[in-house]
């Protein structure tokens, strides 16, 4: 399967909806519901999706098996922080500069700090195999004016991704206290990293022995450091794994770009491992 969207959300989506159709054409009857949520909404945040759905009473779920890798199951994953930063300085005429306060210039020592921040981010490396280091992207810079002059105003954007074991909290005051630069930040996206607990663990290992009758060996328990809507299921309570049709090397596999590529083997191996797992889940609790 090749395509845009074809590793982030059309395999796992095409293995969840034919594995509904497996237990659907060998009359199986499962004892529960089992609810197939489809949004297109992972660029924003999730907010007009899952979110939408767990904040309005929309849906109430006993567990969730969100996308993921087909032959590995994760329980845990990075949040995400998203800060818009405004600046402002005070404008003047290039012929003098000294008259006016500099936008750029203080965006641009904030800019130092936040790459020299995220140089020491790079080892704090993560035990839980899969989640890596907390990263910090600055997402865009935007400042300068039309008429020239110095610039009174610039925008950032800051994507910060938050492992499970660090404080968000922490995490959002050690950017937003940023000596010598004056600015307004707005937190714009905050979804909490997603740690494993007892409460998800008989998902997991009903996933991971399919994973084990079909491989012949116990494939890996590990985490993700991508956006997925699992967070938002998780955040509300809800015992929650990544498990579906995609690649163990998401960059090699091209994720978000023109040219995704998805094995079909593996679109086939989660499909039958979702069908049993899922049967097996809701018939034996």
């Amino acid at each position: 399967m090749i395509g845009s969207g074809a590793v982030s959300g059309k395999g796992h989506l095409a293995a969840q909806a034919f594995a509904i159709l497996a237990l659907a054409d060998i009359g199986a009857r499962p004892k529960g519901t089992i609810e197939l949520h489809v949004s297109f909404d992972g660029d924003s945040g999730g907010g007009h999706g899952a979110k939408w759905l767990l904040s309005e009473k929309i849906v109430k779920l006993d567990m969730v098996i969100a996308g993921g890798s087909a032959r590995a199951v994760a329980t845990q994953s990075t949040g995400t922080l998203v800060l818009d930063v405004d600046v402002r300085g005070a404008a003047a005429p290039a012929y003098a500069p000294s008259a006016g306060h500099d936008a750029m210039e203080a965006a641009n020592q904030a800019l130092t700090r936040l790459y020299q921040f995220w140089s020491a981010l790079k080892s704090k490396t993560s035990d839980i195999t899969g989640l890596g280091a907390p990263s910090l992207t600055i997402e865009h810079v935007l400042a300068g004016r039309k008429g020239g002059g110095v610039p009174d105003h610039a925008t950032l954007r800051i994507d910060r991704r938050i492992l499970p074991a660090e404080d968000a909290a922490q995490v959002e005051k050690q950017l937003t206290k940023m000596p010598g630069t004056r600015c307004r930040i707005r937190r714009s996206v905050f979804i909490p990293a997603m740690a494993a607990g007892e409460a998800s663990d008989l998902l997991r290992d009903v996933v991971a022995d399919q994973l084990l009758q079909r491989l012949g060996e116990d494939m890996p328990i590990t985490g993700v450091a991508y956006d997925h809507e699992g967070r938002h299921y998780a955040a509300h309570g809800i015992p929650t794994i990544m498990y579906g049709a995609g690649p163990m090397d998401l960059v090699k596999a091209g994720m978000h770009g023109k040219d995704e590529s998805l094995k079909l083997d593996d679109l086939r191996l989660a499909t039958e491992v979702l069908a049993c797992s899922t049967l097996k889940l809701l018939n034996d609790t």
